[in-house]
């Protein structure tokens, strides 16, 4: 099983951002955090990377019923969904959550994570058809 989901595509950078954050929403995300990592880095340090943004999202309702069969859940089940530019193009990456399902042996978590990575396939898929 993969540990990632990601999608590359051509087109400007701003817009696959908010086409990302576009897609997670119409699949039942939340975002909640939106860290520019390149204007940090700039301001602390030497650095200057391609453009960078970690998006924190989550699905409230998931989260919901997940925490009822183990208080930990909401370390397997917030996501930090990453948009960066790489030479004229812009890439889209997550981890899995179906292959975090072995490290846990809940089966309300496991279907729980199960689903929410049918979500991020779906919102995946859908930056391809904007």
């Amino acid at each position: 099983m993969e540990l990632l989901h990601a999608t590359t595509f051509p087109g400007p950078f701003s817009h696959a951002l908010t086409s990302t954050k576009e897609a997670l929403v119409c699949q039942g995300f939340s975002i909640m955090a939106q860290v520019d990592l390149r204007a940090a880095l700039d301001a602390e340090t030497d650095a200057q990377p391609e453009p960078h943004v970690v998006l924190g999202a989550y699905v409230p309702e998931v989260i919901a019923d997940a925490l009822t069969a183990d208080p930990s859940a909401a370390l397997m089940l917030m996501f930090w969904v990453v948009v960066r530019a790489t030479e004229g193009t812009v890439t889209v990456e997550t981890y899995n959550p179906a292959a975090l399902s072995s490290a846990n042996d809940h089966p309300t978590l496991d279907s729980s994570l199960d689903a929410l990575s049918q979500r991020l396939d779906g919102a995946l898929r859908d930056l391809h058809e904007r």
